[in-house]
């Protein structure tokens, strides 16, 4: 019983995680500042990144609807330019 509310408690923070990652990710879509854009789409790296965690802890399959998908690389990340 007890378990089953944890694992319920646990789907809900990784879907919650998942869909603020896309939220955070339609909304730097829309921004013209590219710092600020960098800045929304590493914060929706991170969300992704506790859901990544998440369910590769308890189940690497993953419990919602897409699987893990490991190390992300941050927004701007490799795309600097001297």
């Amino acid at each position: 019983m007890v378990e089953q509310f944890v694992d319920d408690a646990k789907r809900l923070y990784i879907c919650h995680w998942r869909a603020k990652s896309e939220e955070l990710r339609s909304i730097a879509e829309g921004m013209k500042n590219d710092y600020s854009r960098r800045l929304m789409l590493n914060a929706a790296a991170n969300y992704d990144r506790l859901a990544d965690e998440a369910e590769e802890r308890d189940r690497p399959e993953g419990l919602c609807s897409r699987p893990a998908t490991g190390k992300r690389r941050l927004a701007g990340e490799g795309d600097m330019r001297s």
